[in-house]
């Protein structure tokens, strides 16, 4: 059970490194005048509402990409589990051999001699199973 939490905590870490190196990868790229450099948030919040724009525009362009990206990821992920061979678990212990079903029996014992709590079950030869 540890093995799981260990690989999808490996596989959330990875997904997010890769997933924000290709934003941070798309908007600097996209970003005018900057060069991809760093741009400082209150300077954004005081630029006229076109010059706003055009810095905000690849934000929500590279966003976009990426949870494109991420929904073809999963429509492959998704195929790919079609594809996955049902194997059914095994169980614990060794297995048990198959039995043939049970006949009720044709009639009841017709020996009525009671039994004594002193008496043993024996076999043939008088000595215990």
């Amino acid at each position: 059970m540890s093995s799981v939490n260990v690989f999808r905590t490996l596989g959330g870490s990875l997904g997010v490194a890769v997933f924000g190196s290709l934003f941070t990868r798309a908007i600097q790229s996209h970003l005018p005048g900057t060069g991809g450099t760093d741009t400082d948030p209150n300077v954004l919040q005081k630029l006229p509402a076109g010059a706003r724009y055009a810095y905000l525009h690849p934000i929500t362009q590279g966003t976009s990409h990426i949870f494109l990206t991420g929904a073809g990821l999963c429509v492959l992920a998704f195929v790919a589990a079609l594809f996955v061979i049902e194997v059914p678990l095994k169980t614990a212990g060794r297995p048990h051999p198959p039995t043939a079903p049970r006949t009720p029996p044709s009639a009841p014992p017709t020996d009525t001699t009671p039994v004594h709590a002193s008496t043993v079950p024996c076999d043939t030869n008088g000595a215990p199973p």
